[in-house]
């Protein structure tokens, strides 16, 4: 079932928001022009994952992010452009 599903989104052309590790999800909502990108580790594990350079700042924590970001066993992360 996985090799399906990849040779279908490969043929549409569809890619991952964000180069997660499995037990991570990665939502994407936009408003007035701004991108927000949603990380929940739902692993009891931290977990590293890969965002694109458009994504600048967690906005839970204020810090900047410069293309990857760790998130705690069960953390969640938004990040804003």
């Amino acid at each position: 079932m996985d090799a399906l599903l990849a040779n279908l989104c490969e043929e549409k052309g569809v890619t991952p928001l964000a180069d997660a590790p499995a037990g991570v999800e990665v939502t994407r909502r936009s408003k007035d022009g701004s991108s927000f990108l949603f990380l929940l580790n739902h692993n009891a594990e931290e977990a590293t994952v890969k965002v694109g350079p458009e994504y600048t700042q967690d906005l839970l924590t204020g810090q900047a992010v410069s293309g990857v970001i760790t998130l705690a066993g069960r953390g969640v992360s938004i990040l804003s452009n």
